[in-house]
């Protein structure tokens, strides 16, 4: 995940947009052929010191900036005319924006791949548990009957319905191309048709009219981004608390070095499940802060545009590594069905556990059809 969002990814990305965009200029006539190969040749033979190119982009504000003179440097050196097509018609917002969705979509991939595997360790154990009678506790207190697999299903429903969320949302990002205040001038009246051939060809959704200060898609993907924290946080947060001494229902794998304590070796400490909380408390200050950036100025905002894809990056940073965890802790959770049963009878609240299994059975079918 960190991968997705190295500077030197981000840095190709943005001239497969520049290429793209020239590549779509070309297609509607407001270039020639000549010069379009001009400005691919040099988005491909560019050589970029990266570390100097994030150094600049501090100093410069954005990316786009240094980038583009760069490439109009090296274009320059070959066809001097068509330096000044370079970036026609875009400004710096553009490439940040669709390089952002790019690697968001990627991040999403990559995190729908890693839920796959927990959600479906989640089935398994939903399954062989589905009658494993357990105290089902409200308020923190013991309440009525209820079985280990219910409160799994639950867990998988939960994560699943969130990365489906996730996932829609992810589809939905479109490229961003507007120019500097969103009226797509410059382009001769054929913003749309560019924009629509740039779209094909970094196979993205093509937007209606530019979204440079309507920031609605990126906080969707946000808001769903800290669902699924919050879905993994559920599981990991339950897992700590059925290991407590005092319950002793579920643990998390037992492996040398793992979970221990330097000062008491006895303690068996929920490794897994510290980890997936304190990665997903992280989550809903970011989220907040995207939501609060929302409020941009005029036809182009000061800053929260800006700080968008450093927000988004982490909260994909941070809930892939508590799906990890989760997914470690589920993987080789230790369940003590005959401490449950304990448990049960000592609350003295019978053995009726309503329709629990068919409602497991109802989640794993459920799973199953949507997951093909």
């Amino acid at each position: 995940m960190l991968a997705v969002f190295e500077d030197a990814a981000l840095i190709d990305t943005a001239l497969q947009f520049e290429r793209a965009l020239a590549n779509a200029c070309a297609a509607q006539g407001l270039i020639s052929g000549s010069d379009r190969d001009a400005i691919a040749q040099a988005c491909e033979s560019l050589s970029l010191d990266t570390s100097k190119i994030v150094a600049d982009t501090h100093h410069a504000g954005t990316l786009a900036i240094v980038l583009v003179e760069k490439l109009r440097e090296a274009v320059a050196r070959t066809s001097g005319g068509a330096a000044s097509l370079v970036h026609l018609g875009s400004t710096s917002q553009d490439v940040t924006d669709t390089v952002s969705v790019v690697h968001y979509r990627r991040a999403c991939d990559l995190l729908a791949h890693a839920g796959r595997q927990a959600c479906d360790a989640l089935a398994l154990l939903a399954e062989q548990h589905a009658g494993t009678k357990m105290l089902g506790r409200t308020l923190l207190r013991g309440a009525r009957p209820i079985t280990f697999g219910l409160k799994v299903s639950q867990w998988l429903t939960g994560l699943f319905e969130a990365l489906a969320r996730l996932q829609a949302d992810a589809s939905n990002l479109p490229l961003q191309l507007g120019g500097g205040v969103g009226t797509l001038a410059g382009l001769d009246g054929k913003g749309h048709a560019v924009a629509a051939h740039m779209a094909n060809t970094l196979d993205l959704p093509v937007a209606d009219f530019p979204w440079h200060t309507r920031r609605n898609c990126t906080v969707a993907l946000g808001t769903s981004l800290a669902i699924v924290a919050g879905a993994l946080a559920k599981i990991a947060m339950d897992v700590a608390l059925l290991g407590q001494d005092e319950i002793a229902e579920v643990f998390e794998p037992s492996q040398p070095g793992r979970g221990g304590s330097s000062a008491m070796p006895s303690k068996r400490n929920p490794t897994s499940s510290q980890q997936a909380l304190l990665a997903t408390g992280r989550i809903p200050a970011l989220a907040h802060t995207l939501l609060t950036d929302m409020s941009q100025e005029y036809e182009r905002g000061i800053a929260g545009w800006q700080a968008e894809a450093g927000l988004l990056g982490e909260m994909f940073v941070w809930t892939f590594d508590a799906m990890l965890h989760v997914t470690t802790l589920i993987d080789g959770a230790e369940v003590d069905a005959v401490t449950m049963q304990r448990n049960l009878f000592a609350a003295e609240v019978g053995e009726d556990d309503g329709e629990a299994q068919d409602l497991v059975a109802h989640a794993l079918r459920n799973y199953r059809q949507e997951d093909r």
